[in-house]
């Protein structure tokens, strides 16, 4: 009987957890000028703030983490980039980057207090909010001094009809996608 009470409360959790979508909104976009066109490129990556805040506090990532995330940043960079007609490379040795991005993530892993009255209610109380500067976006021209940032927010809705959606968004968003709309904009604009 108890067993049975533990798997009930455990799958009425995981359904009340189940019912968010998350969306990625990307501000401080620049106005298009041009096309690269063919250019070549070689890059700096640094990943900044190697951790996530949540209600627990600061949490770090161990170094082989850091280093796995940024690995996918540089991934999506040279997809990007080589998606957009440019020869590109990550600099390296004697390689000057032309090209200067900073990723910095400032991940707010708890719940916003809106979410807590969601998750008692097992979903029946809809809830709604914005987590501001979860992601800041660096790029610096090195040949023209151009330097823009772009800051992502990541806004949640919750609520239990949701659930459906979720698992379209569980495997659909994430900060990739913000991050190469984010470098795109800015090689066409710079």
């Amino acid at each position: 009987m108890k067993c049975i009470q533990s798997g009930q409360i455990l799958l009425t959790s995981l359904l009340a957890c189940g019912c968010s979508v998350v969306t990625y909104d990307l501000r401080h976009e620049l106005a298009e000028v041009r096309h690269p066109g063919h250019c070549e490129i070689a890059f700096a990556l640094e990943l900044k703030s190697g951790h996530g805040t949540n209600s627990l506090g600061a949490t770090t990532h161990e170094p082989e983490e850091v280093e796995r995330i940024r690995r996918g940043y540089v991934d999506r960079t040279v997809d990007t980039l080589d998606g957009l007609g440019c020869g590109v490379g990550e600099a390296s040795g004697n390689v000057e980057p032309n090209l200067s991005i900073i990723v910095d993530r400032q991940l707010q892993l708890s719940a916003l207090p809106q979410e807590w009255l969601t998750g008692l209610s097992f979903g029946l109380i809809p809830s709604w909010g914005t987590k501001y500067g979860q992601y800041t976006f660096t790029f610096t021209n090195v040949d023209t001094a151009h330097t823009h940032t772009y800051v992502v927010d990541q806004r949640n809705y919750n609520h239990l009809v949701l659930f459906p959606v979720f698992w379209v968004t569980f495997f659909t968003a994430n900060e990739h996608r913000a991050y190469a709309n984010a470098l795109a904009n800015f090689a066409k604009s710079s």
